[in-house]
C-alpha cells in the first residue's frame, strides 16, 4: 500500500485551544514559581483572532509567564533562548527544566498533540482508542 499517495495535508494550521487538553498541566517547581493549574489559567487567555498558530503560542506563553512567579516580576530573572543561548543576557538564568517541559507539553496539548496515541513508542489499546 502506498501511503504517500493517500497522504493529505490539513487545510489550515492547527488551532490553539484549551478544549483540546487531554492532560492536567501543573507547575511543581520551587519558588519563585507558583504551583498553578495551567489549564485553568489558560482558560483566561484570549488569543487575537488574526494571529497565526505560532503567534498565538507565543502570546499564550507570555500570558502564562507573567503569572507563574511570585512576585510576578521575578520571571524577569529568566531567559528563554532556543538557539544555543546566542544573544542571551548572561546575567539571566534559564527556566528550570521542569517548568520548561510543562510549558512545552501544555502548548503541544493545546494544539491537539497531547494524546498518548500519537506519541511514538507508546503502547496503545486500539479497542480503547476508538
Amino acid at each position: 500500500m502506498d501511503f504517500a499517495a493517500e497522504a493529505t495535508f490539513p487545510d489550515q494550521e492547527p488551532e490553539v485551544s484549551v478544549k483540546k487538553c487531554a492532560k492536567a498541566w501543573k507547575i511543581n517547581s520551587s519558588p519563585p514559581f507558583l504551583e498553578l493549574n495551567l489549564v485553568e489559567l489558560a482558560t483566561k487567555w484570549q488569543p487575537r483572532k488574526k494571529d497565526n498558530t505560532y503567534q498565538k503560542l507565543a502570546a499564550l506563553y507570555r500570558f502564562l509567564l507573567m503569572r507563574v512567579t511570585d512576585p510576578p516580576e521575578a520571571v524577569r530573572e529568566y531567559s528563554i533562548r532556543l538557539n544555543d543561548k546566542q544573544g542571551r543576557d548572561t546575567r539571566l538564568k534559564s527556566l528550570p527544566e521542569d517548568v520548561e517541559n510543562v510549558l512545552i507539553g501544555l502548548g503541544e496539548d493545546m494544539l491537539g498533540f497531547g494524546h498518548d496515541e500519537i506519541i511514538p513508542g507508546t503502547d496503545v489499546d486500539l479497542e480503547e482508542s476508538r
